[in-house]
């Protein structure tokens, strides 16, 4: 049995001799294809491979204007539970999250443009295939080779 739990993944290139600073490795060397891109590859507590990104060549966040209707309606149903509010008097509420949305300091869920999430999910998807984890919360069980929470991405350019 390879798993203890149900809930085992394994990635496709994960190889149980690789330590984590050979991941690492591997890791700068893939992200370096993405021209105009900077990343940060770290090992943090020797068990966590953290991703930041440093430089992109396109702005990275969504401008309100540029929401599609899903993105739209969880920004406008966080600001409305954030304020404690009731209505729904979707023209009015735009009008109040426009400006606030677009600075970067806020607590809006924040979207990625397309061109740099294409290049995000080729990053996360390339480094959860070194993953294994054998994970189970209701059984406090978890076997990892080592965690990864996705890359950071600031609002850099």
């Amino acid at each position: 049995m390879e798993f203890y739990t149900d809930n085992g993944f394994k990635g496709i290139n994960y190889n149980g001799d690789l330590s984590l600073k050979e991941i690492a490795v591997i890791v700068r060397n893939f992200v370096k294809q993405f021209t105009g891109f900077k990343f940060s590859v770290t090992i943090k507590d020797n068990r966590t491979l953290q991703i930041k990104t440093t430089q992109t060549p396109h702005r990275p966040l969504k401008t309100f204007n540029e929401l599609n209707n899903e993105e739209r309606e969880k920004t406008i149903r966080k600001y409305l539970i954030e304020n404690r509010i009731d209505a729904w008097h979707t023209e009015k509420i735009i009008e109040a999250i426009k400006p606030v949305y677009d600075s970067i300091n806020n607590y809006f869920p924040k979207f990625l443009t397309d061109e740099v999430k294409e290049v995000i999910d080729k990053i996360d998807n390339f480094v959860r295939s070194y993953i294994f984890e054998d994970i189970d919360g209701m059984i406090d069980y978890a076997n990892v080779n080592f965690w990864y929470f996705g890359v950071s991405v600031k609002e850099v350019i």
